[in-house]
C-alpha cells in the first residue's frame, strides 16, 4: 500500500509524490511511523525518510495511513492506493541498487595498474585526465622533447612518468573504470532476467556462471 501525494518538497530538495510506511513502533502511549518517499513509482533510492510521532497507539497499518492522509496529518489530503509493484519489482530495484553501490566503490576505490595501485577518485582522475593531455600534446607536437610528471599513487608514495608512462596510466584507469560498469550491465541483465526473489539474492558483485566473462584487467 502507498500513499500517493503531489507536490510534497523534501527536505533534500527533490520533489516527491509516493510515501511508503518503512515501519511502525508503539511506545509510551505513542505510535512512531517511519515513512520513506520517493521521486515517482519508477524511479529507485530514497528521496527523504522521516519520522512521525502520533499520540496514541494506533492499532492498525489502515488506522496510521488514514491518520497519515488525514486533516492533521502530514500527508494531509494524500490519496491511498495499492502499488502496481509486485514483490519481484522491489526485489529487483533493491538488487539494482546494491550492485551501483558496489559498481561506484570499485569504480571511485583505486586501480590496480602495470605501475602499482592509484586513486581514482573524481578528482584524481580529472588531474590524470590533465596530465594525459599535456603529455599528449608533447608527444604529438614534440616527441623530442623531455618530459616528466611526478604522480602521487595510493600509497602516497611518489613516482615519476614520462610522457608515453602516464598516457599508458591513464589508458589503464579508463580501463578499470570500463570493466566496472561492463561487469555492472552484466549483473543488471542477469537482475531483469530472474525470475525469482531468491534468484535475485544471489546476484553479487562476484556472482558468475560459466558463460559470463570476468571482469577485464587493466
Amino acid at each position: 500500500m502507498h500513499i500517493l501525494k503531489s507536490a510534497i518538497v523534501a527536505h533534500t530538495g527533490a520533489a516527491v509524490t509516493i510515501h511508503r510506511v518503512y515501519a511502525v513502533q508503539w511506545a509510551n502511549d505513542q505510535t512512531v511511523v517511519t515513512v520513506n518517499s520517493f521521486v515517482d513509482e519508477e524511479t529507485p533510492g530514497i528521496a527523504w525518510q522521516e519520522r512521525y510521532e502520533i499520540p496514541g497507539a494506533l492499532p492498525d497499518m489502515p488506522t496510521v495511513t488514514a491518520w497519515l492522509t488525514g486533516p492533521e496529518g502530514p500527508l494531509a489530503g494524500g490519496s491511498i492506493i495499492e502499488s502496481v509493484l509486485t514483490d519481484l519489482d522491489v526485489a529487483r530495484r533493491k538488487a539494482w541498487d546494491r550492485i551501483k553501490a558496489v559498481r561506484s566503490a570499485v569504480e571511485y576505490g583505486g586501480a590496480e595498474t602495470s605501475f602499482g595501485r592509484v586513486d581514482t577518485d573524481q578528482e584524481s582522475r580529472a588531474r590524470l585526465s590533465g596530465a594525459v593531455t599535456a603529455a599528449s600534446i608533447v608527444l604529438n607536437n614534440s616527441p623530442d622533447e623531455p618530459w616528466s610528471i611526478d604522480w602521487t599513487m595510493a600509497d602516497n608514495t611518489a613516482s615519476t612518468f614520462n610522457a608515453p608512462q602516464i598516457v599508458q596510466l591513464g589508458l589503464e584507469v579508463a580501463a578499470h573504470v570500463d570493466a566496472a560498469h561492463a561487469r555492472a550491465r552484466i549483473l543488471r541483465a542477469a537482475i531483469n532476467a530472474a525470475e525469482t526473489v531468491d534468484e535475485l539474492h544471489l546476484i553479487g558483485w562476484d556472482s558468475l556462471t560459466e558463460d559470463e566473462p570476468e571482469p577485464a584487467t587493466p
